[in-house]
This record gives C-alpha cells, structure tokens and sequence, in this order.
C-alpha cells in the first residue's frame, strides 16, 4: 500500500552529510543505494515523501517485537498525556531491520497525546543515534536522526453485523453474468498525485481501548534516514577535474590566391597608422 506524507525532517550530521545525488557509486564503479524503497528525497524542509508499506516488513517487526509504547484512550478522558519512552537498543535494531542502519544506542521517544472528540492527536518527537554506511567509501557514518512526530488518529471502523451476508447475493448475481471485461488503468505520475496537508498526511487509525504507537515510531524513524549518506570531505561528482581548455589556435592560414591583397591591406594599415 502506497501512501503519501508531508513530513518535517531535521538531520544534523555528524562525519557524514547526505547527497543530494543519485549518481554516487561504490569502488567497482556500481550505482548503490544505501536504503531499502524506504528511502527519501531530502530537497525540502517540507515536502510530499512516498511512503511504502512493506506487508513482510511490517508483520515481521510485529511478530518479533512486543508493544512498548501504550497509552490508554482511558487516561486522556481528563487531559493531554505526556509520555518519555526509551527506544531500546533491541527494539532499534528490530525497527531499523531490512535497512543497512545501525543503532549507536539507546534512544528516546517524548510525546504527548490528547483527545479531540473520538480522535487522538499525538505530538512529539523522538531521537535516535544511527550510522549508516557512505555510498562510495563504505565507511560507517554517525548520524543523529530527530525526527518530528505528528498524527491523528481515529478509532478503526468496525464491520457492521451481517454485512458480509447482505453483500452476499450481490456477489452470486455477479458470477453467474460471468466477469466483467478488464479495464486499462491510466498510468499515475507524480504529478498527478496531491500534496497532503501536514493534518491530512498523519491521519491513521488505532484499534481498541489503547494507542499503539510502536509502528507509527518506527515508520518515522525509517522516513528520517538519509537516502545517499556521503562522507563530507569527498568532493562532490560535480566538482570533478574538467577537461583542459584547448589552446587558442595561431591565425588562419592565407589562402595563396589572396596573399596579394592581404599585402595591400596590411601596406594601407601601416599608412594609416603613420599618419
């Protein structure tokens, strides 16, 4: 599932700095990546970043980590909640997996949630120390990632009783007509695709009587990593040597049949210039 968020991103680099490029290649002179599709573009301080939901990804961060950040709609009902959770070495290392970061340490997650209404709105922000390894040297970065969290989340809309029943007949009626010709999906480009509020792109949902925020972290985590980690005393790919520039050529050879007149023009130049 392929969604799109309006994040604000604040990187401060250690020995490393992002490029900008996607041209940057390793040792044997091969483009690489240095992030799995959950990479960015970081051109602006706000801007529409791609978001994709890896379904093998996500149910194997749940499958081997256990919920550590709770909160109870409950504890809200009398005002905002302000919660300090530490990001453990291990649930780092399970949240950056599928990635080439690693963790430097323990991290730190500050938030507080409030109601408004049925809805729950989540403000914070988290701190993370990773390195991540440079796309033409190799060597392991220092990068400390703060990214900035912001949601609103919605109780998940519950099925009504019987409703897979009453969608039943619809469905046979369907299959005895026969299946309905195909029709051609217009191919999307990115312009085609809004950009998103900053309300609109931190919607989601939370199930039950508590808030999860386990996913939600660790999908703005994976967003703040750099995309193209570069060591900051290389020089950058447009700063390569340039060609020599060619030497000015000598005057254009006289053409034999117009040597006469170049004589006359050159006595008439030296008159001139005596007088």
């Amino acid at each position: 599932m392929i969604e799109r968020r309006v994040l604000r991103q604040r990187l401060t680099g250690g020995a490393g700095k992002e490029d900008r490029g996607g041209d940057d290649v390793d040792r044997r002179g091969n483009q690489q990546s240095a992030l799995s599709p959950l990479g960015r573009q970081r051109n602006h301080s706000r801007r529409t970043v791609t978001r994709l939901r890896e379904r093998t990804s996500g149910a194997t961060f749940r499958a081997v980590t256990h919920p550590e950040f709770v909160v109870a709609v409950a504890d809200l009902e009398n005002g905002p909640k302000v919660v300090d959770f530490t990001l453990s070495e291990a649930w780092l290392r399970g949240a950056l997996a599928g990635t080439q970061a690693e963790t430097r340490g323990a991290g730190r997650l500050h938030a507080e949630l409030s109601k408004s209404g049925r809805d729950v709105l989540v403000r914070g922000s988290a701190e993370v120390s990773v390195t991540l390894p440079c796309v033409v040297t190799l060597d392991p970065l220092p990068f400390e990632l703060r990214p900035e969290i912001l949601l609103l989340l919605s109780p998940a809309a519950t099925p009504a009783p019987g409703s897979r029943t009453k969608a039943a007949p619809a469905k046979a009626a369907v299959q005895q007509a026969g299946p309905a010709p195909k029709k051609k999906k217009a191919k999307r480009t990115w312009s085609d695709e809004p950009e998103l509020s900053e309300v609109e792109a931190g919607r989601d949902t939370f199930s039950g009587d508590q808030v999860v925020l386990d996913d939600f972290v660790r999908e703005f985590i994976l967003l703040e990593l750099p995309m193209y980690p570069r060591r900051s005393d290389l020089p950058s790919p447009g700063d390569a040597a340039s060609p020599p520039a060619p030497e000015p050529a000598g005057p254009a050879a006289i053409d034999p049949r117009l040597r006469p007149l170049a004589e006359i023009a050159q006595r008439l130049a030296s008159k001139k210039a005596k007088e």
